[in-house]
């Protein structure tokens, strides 16, 4: 599935989106992500929800958009077509 992080304005966000392999692939990528930053490396999966985000993006043509949260955080980004594994 496609993921975004979020950013202030929209075009930086789409400059960084990747492609993770479903829940883990994502979970994997924001730890990479999040390294930078002390005590933000090892969150535990469980702590990262993906709710449903309004449907479909069409300023960038993204279908099912869901937001992803980090509990203790707030936002972290954005992904299409969420699986649900």
């Amino acid at each position: 599935m496609k993921y975004r992080p979020h950013r202030r304005l929209l075009v930086d966000s789409i400059a960084l989106t990747v492609e993770v392999g479903g829940r883990a692939g994502l979970i994997a990528h924001l730890r990479k992500d999040l390294s930078s930053w002390p005590t933000m490396d090892d969150f535990p999966g469980g702590a990262v929800h993906i709710d449903p985000y309004g449907g479909d993006d069409d300023r960038i043509g993204w279908k099912n958009v869901f937001i992803v949260t980090l509990d203790g955080y707030g936002v972290l980004g954005f992904c299409e077509n969420w699986a649900g594994d």
